[in-house]
C-alpha cells in the first residue's frame, strides 16, 4: 500500500520552505528537514546521483515510503523531506526504519 494523496508534499512552495526553514537532521540512510506544522506531509527525494537505474530509485522511494506510511500515527504533524544517500540502496528495510524513528526522535517530532 502506496503513502496516500493527503500526506504527500506536491507543491513546489512546500519543498521551498521545507529548504529554507526546515530543521536539517542528519543520518546514514538518509537525511531529514523537518518542519513542525498542522497537518502531516511526506516528501522523498532520490537524486540520479544515488541510483542511476529508474528500478533502485523506484524500489528504494517505496520503501521509503512504506516506512512513513507505517508510522503516520507515531509523530506529531510536520512537513517532512527525506533525502536519500547511497547507503540506503543497501540497508535493509528493517534498518531504514530503525534509523526513520532515530531520526525523528532526534527532531522531537517522535511520540
Amino acid at each position: 500500500m502506496a503513502l496516500g494523496r493527503e500526506y504527500r508534499l506536491r507543491r513546489k512552495k512546500d519543498f521551498q520552505l521545507l529548504q529554507e526553514k526546515g530543521q536539517f537532521v542528519r543520518g546514514h540512510f538518509f537525511h531529514l528537514l523537518v518542519l513542525a506544522g498542522e497537518e502531516k506531509k511526506i516528501g522523498i527525494v532520490v537524486s540520479r546521483k544515488i541510483a542511476p537505474r529508474a528500478v533502485d530509485r523506484n524500489r528504494l522511494r517505496r520503501r521509503l515510503a512504506e516506512i512513513a506510511r507505517l508510522s503516520l500515527s507515531h509523530f506529531r504533524p510536520a512537513k517532512i523531506l527525506i533525502l536519500t544517500r547511497k547507503a540506503a540502496l543497501a540497508a535493509s528495510f528493517s534498518e531504514l526504519q530503525n534509523e526513520w524513528q532515530k531520526l525523528l526522535q532526534m527532531a522531537k517530532i517522535w511520540g
